[in-house]
């Protein structure tokens, strides 16, 4: 009988894991929230995709049509501020926690660091090769042509950038926002929760650098570079790091 009185007052389970969080302060929603399964559908997966897509697409049909600068530049913010809110709206249910102040900072940091090493090797593996191929005397006239149309690409860029101080705003301040909406808020975080870490930067920064297609050719894989720094950034710090 006192053995049987000992095991009925023994508390479940449950109400260990309940009296437990509540001493750490975790209110029953933040638990449900958590236990949730948080994996991503594929259709929010092909919705994200889409969505990665969808925005240098959308630029560049304004384009074809004509369309005003100003008017480019505000469809271009009005897809990446409305396409990540209704994926998640309509097919993602995961709730996000606020990143401390000290943590971004931290995040912006080692972005920073990683986006600088990872374009500086990968500038000095470029010219490494065209150097080789002129030691080799193989290919040299084609690694020459590629360093050169390489240098005119970024000059274009940056000549079309500074030409107006409304560019200027717009290419330092609101478009890697809108970018970083879609790229690394929607695209990188589904991509990391259906497949791994490693794969969903690596995926995102490829798709971050075939949206500027249009501007760089042979330069383009600085922008895939600029990815995995923009995407370590998020994932370490969240949107602000990225952007930053």
């Amino acid at each position: 009988a006192g053995a049987g009185l000992f095991v009925f007052r023994v508390p479940t389970r449950e109400r260990i894991e309940l009296e437990l969080l509540d001493k750490l302060g975790v209110s029953r929603a933040q638990q449900r929230a958590a236990l949730e399964d948080t994996e991503p559908s594929a259709a929010v997966v092909a919705a994200a995709v889409a969505c990665a897509a969808g925005l240098p697409a959308v630029l560049h049909v304004l384009r074809a049509l004509h369309v005003g600068f100003e008017a480019q530049a505000l469809g271009f913010l009005a897809f990446a501020g409305l396409a990540p809110l209704l994926v998640k709206r309509f097919g993602d249910t995961m709730t996000r926690t606020a990143v401390p102040p000290a943590r971004t900072m931290l995040a912006v940091a080692i972005g920073l660091s990683l986006t600088a090493a990872a374009v500086s090797c990968g500038r000095q593996f470029f010219d490494t090769g065209a150097e080789i191929a002129h030691c080799v005397n193989r290919l040299d006239n084609e690694a020459r042509l590629a360093r050169l149309a390489e240098s005119q690409e970024l000059a274009r860029a940056v000549a079309h950038v500074r030409s107006s101080v409304l560019l200027v705003l717009l290419t330092a301040i609101v478009f890697p926002f809108a970018e970083e909406r879609v790229y690394r808020g929607l695209l990188q975080d589904v991509l990391v929760r259906k497949f791994g870490r490693t794969y969903g930067i690596f995926a995102a920064s490829v798709a971050f650098g075939l949206a500027h297609l249009g501007v760089y050719e042979v330069a383009l894989y600085q922008t895939v570079l600029l990815g995995v720094g923009f995407g370590v950034a998020y994932a370490e710090g969240g949107i602000l790091a990225a952007f930053f």
